[in-house]
């Protein structure tokens, strides 16, 4: 998901490494401006367990409100230690989480194991 204004790229998956060094798992951002691609600046993504690595499976960027939606696999947001299930938008400029997953409700992944997330 790219973010125009800070010229970065948000990136999301299976991943718990980058060029050898360990990272939160899920979450990274490529900063165009100095060519690296770094751990993500919200953490990464857990399962309830925190040393089971989670999987960001969709982003998008709202570049008005400077907020990144983040959809997948995990039950917690590593920065913070929050709780949530799948759902969750980061505001890039307070550096905060929302959790968006309602525990009233369940979001899962059908048939191939691949939920989306589109603006429609």
């Amino acid at each position: 998901a790219w973010d125009s204004e800070r010229r970065q790229l948000h990136v999301a998956g299976k991943f718990n490494a980058i060029d050898g060094w360990n990272i939160p798992a899920g979450l990274a951002v490529y900063d165009q401006d100095s060519g690296h691609l770094v751990a993500h600046p919200g953490g990464g993504l857990a399962m309830r367990n925190v040393t089971q690595d989670g999987v960001g499976t969709a982003i998008q960027f709202d570049q008005e409100n400077g907020v990144l939606y983040v959809m997948g696999s995990f039950e917690r947001l590593t920065h913070g230690n929050l709780e949530c299930l799948g759902l969750a938008a980061y505001e890039i400029k307070s550096g905060s989480w929302t959790c968006l997953a309602d525990p009233a409700h369940s979001v899962s992944p059908t048939g191939g194991g691949n939920m989306l997330l589109t603006p429609y």
